[in-house]
């Protein structure tokens, strides 16, 4: 069962479990010394040994060790590397707010999952006694305050950690998940809520997770908005969700919904209040003159308090334009960044973004770039002040997954065998290299030569 641990009271830790062999020794002065930014995971044939990782870039050699278990890479059709117990789904691996516990789902036939709790400080592992059934990706989101989970299965739930119970079960599968900060309502885009033709498939709920009510924050009408001119082929849909403590607002992206490839009529910034309040503030594609289509990759807020939009674009010309926008709330859209790669000579091909992290203190933006069929890959770091990039290597293999160990270093991998695929920063790698940019150094932060799969999972989202 899970329940709430203490903390660490001694130097030195050896736990063994009944449910596979958890082993972990660590020393107490170190730990009480250093700021760990995240943990390496290393799948062998007897289970999984977790590594922190501190923010100076040292690794931890002494681990946990959770025997039986395996990681099962969010690749399509994906089997566990080894025939062990459990299966880790790669995607449901999320560390709570304190950074104490990490969650995730594991199964044994792949069928029906398990929740776990591991304590990385205690070196403890908890299991949820209450099987349901899973999907591939089985993702998990905390809530702000560590008590609950939203766990995706073919059931979509909320799970108190604290009373071991299930508090709410979604009618329908959510989408663009979000906590609100007082970790009792949490928002989602569902089914849309309009009766009559409107061209619009979708709209976003709030549910009350202590009273178990569901409420429409919004009904979106692309006839009422004045929007259905501008649409090519498909209906409004509502993706990237966003809340912004200053404004109480949510803010989301109003969409068309497009085939692979096809053209995209409608991108918007949109937002909503807790009342129920809709604006439209800004319109995405009116950046762009040769628009033909594109994405938003993620929603962020900077240091100055700007939302911060990631997108990848496609013009008439030219395919995946990296770009970054910010938006100051007064309706003032800019291009704070963009990268296209026609002048590329050397690299008659395209990039797209395969991974990205903004800084602790939300300063800068790392992007992680790939083309699979070359097998190359970038890394360029943006610091949001003022659009200008601080470092950039155009001269890696796939950058699957890129993360920030400090304010002012970043790491990120190379991968193994396989291509990187779609998600964000959940992805085996080879080598994890770092980049101070305090003082312009490169080195290689973990390199093993063996052939185990390898996964970071860093503290910083």
């Amino acid at each position: 069962m899970m329940r709430n641990i203490s903390c660490w009271k001694y130097s030195k830790l050896l736990i063994f479990l009944m449910l596979g062999s958890l082993i972990f020794v660590s020393n107490h002065l170190q730990a009480q010394t250093a700021i760990v930014s995240g943990y390496i995971f290393i799948t062998d044939v007897d289970g999984i040994s977790v590594h922190p990782v501190f923010d100076d870039g040292r690794i931890e050699e002494t681990a946990i060790r959770l025997t039986d278990f395996s990681i099962i890479p969010s690749t399509v059709n994906a089997q566990r590397e080894y025939d062990l117990q459990w299966g880790i789904y790669q995607n449901s691996m999320m560390l709570s707010p304190n950074n104490q516990y990490l969650a995730f789902v594991a199964s044994q036939d792949e069928m029906i999952g398990q929740l776990f709790l591991l304590d990385l400080v205690l070196g403890q592992l908890e299991q949820s006694w209450t099987p349901f059934p899973v999907i591939s990706s089985a993702p998990l989101r905390w809530s702000p305050d560590g008590q609950r989970l939203a766990v995706w299965g073919k059931d979509t739930f909320i799970y108190d950690v604290v009373t071991e119970q299930k508090l709410y079960t979604f009618d329908r599968t959510p989408f663009s998940p979000l906590w609100l900060p007082n970790s009792k309502h949490f928002v989602y885009s569902g089914s849309s809520n309009c009766a009559e033709p409107c061209r619009s498939d979708s709209d976003l709920y709030i549910v009350d997770i202590m009273t178990g009510s569901k409420t429409a924050l919004t009904y979106i009408d692309a006839y009422e908005l004045d929007l259905v001119e501008q649409l090519e082929f498909l209906n409004l849909t509502i993706n990237n969700t966003l809340y912004a403590p200053n404004d109480q607002k949510i803010y989301f992206i109003l969409e068309e919904m497009t085939e692979w490839g096809g053209p995209k009529g409608v991108l918007l910034l949109a937002s909503v209040d807790l009342l129920g309040n809709l604006s439209i503030e800004a319109d995405i594609k009116s950046m762009y003159p040769d628009f033909y289509s594109g994405d938003v990759i993620d929603l962020f807020v900077d240091n100055e308090e700007h939302v911060v939009l990631v997108l990848q674009i496609d013009d008439v010309e030219t395919p995946f334009i990296w770009s970054v926008l910010q938006y100051d709330r007064s309706g003032l859209l800019d291009i704070n960044y963009q990268r296209d790669f026609a002048s590329y000579t050397d690299y008659p091909y395209v990039q797209i973004i395969r991974s990205f992290a903004i800084s602790p203190n939300h300063d800068y933006l790392a992007l992680g770039g790939e083309w699979s069929p070359e097998s190359v890959g970038s890394v360029t770091v943006i610091d949001l002040s003022d659009g200008e990039v601080v470092w950039q290597n155009d001269e890696l293999n796939e950058v699957c997954n890129v993360y920030w160990l400090n304010a002012n270093q970043i790491v990120f991998g190379q991968p193994t065998d396989l291509s990187c695929t779609w998600g964000r920063n959940r992805f085996p790698f080879g080598q994890l290299i770092g980049y101070n940019l305090s003082d312009n150094s490169e080195a290689i932060i973990f390199d093993s030569q063996q052939e185990q799969r390898k996964y970071f999972i860093s503290v910083y989202p």
